[in-house]
């Protein structure tokens, strides 16, 4: 049996789409990330340093989408993400309606990404023969 969970990825992803859509949008994301980050932080168990995250400010817009592979950046992401949608949803509601298929691929890959070693481990077994 496996459980996996995707809803922060599945948020994570449509963050990477909105960086690529509305670089704009994105840096206030992140802005808000950083200024939330250490209130919100309290009931989760990370390790996500400020300092350790490029200033968006300094990325061009072609590369924000990387910041999402970068775990303390990801962390502060993820952690903050009632705050974003509390403030941003309506607009991100709106690029991911315009742009579902972009949405969709993305989550496709990323499931991809997360199923496909399950597969190989349940053809290793012999469970799925």
């Amino acid at each position: 049996m496996f459980h996996v969970k995707t809803a922060g990825l599945s948020y994570l992803e449509a963050l990477r789409v909105i960086a690529r859509l509305d670089p704009s949008l994105f840096r206030a994301k992140v802005a808000l990330a950083r200024e939330r980050y250490r209130e919100e932080r309290v009931s989760y168990h990370v390790s996500a340093s400020a300092e350790r995250i490029p200033d968006p400010v300094t990325v061009s817009d072609g590369d924000l989408s990387m910041l999402l592979d970068q775990s303390d950046a990801r962390q502060e992401l993820h952690i903050t993400y009632g705050s974003a949608l509390d403030r941003y949803g309506a607009e991100m509601d709106a690029i991911l309606g315009v742009h579902t298929r972009d949405y969709v691929d993305a989550l496709e890959h990323m499931l991809y990404r997360h199923l496909d070693p399950l597969t190989h481990v349940w053809d290793q077994s012999g469970a799925g023969k």
